[in-house]
C-alpha cells in the first residue's frame, strides 16, 4: 500500500496489524458488546448509531442509516474514526454509565493531561470554523443524535466564562486571578470561586525551600 497521508494512514495501518491478532471474544467481554462468532462481527454504537465491524478484516457497516446516507457516514469513510474504533476494541474498558455529564477535564487519568490539545483541536476549531455563522452551527448541531435545540426561556449555564476571570485570566507579572461572584435573580450574591492568593501562585514551587517559605507567607 502506497501511503499518501502519513498522519492518517500510518496510525491506521499500525492498529490494523494489531487488530488482526485481537482475541474477539475477550474484547467483547471486556467491552460488554456483542460478538457473533459465526458471522465474525462485532456490534457496537458510535455517535448514536449502530455498526457492525467484521473481524479480522475490519470492514465497517452502519446498520441504522438509509443506503443513501452510508457514503457520507463518518465511521465508514474516515480513517481517524476507524483508527479510534480499532483502539477502542484493542484497549478499551467497559464502564457503566453514571447518568451524569462530565467535562473533558474530569475524564479520569487522561482528562487533565490532554485538556490543552482537546481545547485546541476541538473547542477552538469549532469556534473558528463557525464564528458568527449561527445558522450553520444550529443546523450542524441538529444533525447530532440526541442533541436538542434550546428554546428561548430555557436556562443555559456556561461555567467558565468572563474576560478576566478563571477561564481567561492569566498570571502575567504576578497578577493573581480575582474572585468570581454569582449575581442571583433576587439581587443577592454568592461567591462561586475565591480569589487566588500568593500561596496559590507559588504552589508549584514547593519543591524548593524558598518556595515552601513563600507559600507559608
Amino acid at each position: 500500500m502506497e501511503i499518501e497521508n502519513h498522519k492518517e494512514e500510518v496510525p491506521f495501518e499500525h492498529y490494523l496489524d494489531k487488530f488482526h491478532t485481537l482475541d474477539p471474544k475477550e474484547a467483547a467481554q471486556r467491552l460488554n458488546i456483542l460478538y457473533d462468532e459465526n458471522a465474525k462481527k462485532f456490534q457496537l454504537r458510535f455517535l448514536g448509531h449502530l455498526y457492525e465491524v467484521e473481524y479480522p478484516d475490519f470492514h465497517v457497516t452502519v446498520l441504522d442509516k438509509p443506503q443513501e446516507d452510508m457514503e457520507k457516514d463518518l465511521l465508514m469513510t474516515s480513517l481517524p474514526a476507524q483508527t479510534f474504533i480499532m483502539r477502542y476494541l484493542l484497549e478499551g474498558q467497559y464502564i457503566a454509565s453514571s447518568g451524569k455529564f462530565m467535562t473533558f477535564r474530569e475524564v479520569p487519568t487522561y482528562g487533565e493531561l490532554y485538556i490543552q490539545p482537546f481545547t485546541g483541536r476541538c473547542i477552538k476549531r469549532l469556534t473558528y470554523g463557525f464564528g458568527y455563522k449561527l445558522k450553520a452551527f444550529s443546523e450542524a448541531m441538529e444533525k447530532i443524535p440526541g442533541c436538542e435545540k434550546i428554546d428561548m426561556g430555557d436556562v443555559l449555564v456556561i461555567h467558565d466564562t468572563g474576560a478576566h476571570g478563571f477561564s481567561m485570566g492569566y498570571n502575567y507579572n504576578g497578577k493573581l486571578k480575582s474572585a468570581e461572584v454569582l449575581l442571583k435573580e433576587d439581587g443577592s450574591t454568592q461567591l462561586i470561586r475565591r480569589a487566588e492568593t500568593p500561596a496559590d501562585y507559588f504552589a508549584t514551587f514547593d519543591c524548593f525551600d524558598i518556595g515552601k517559605k513563600l507559600i507559608k507567607e
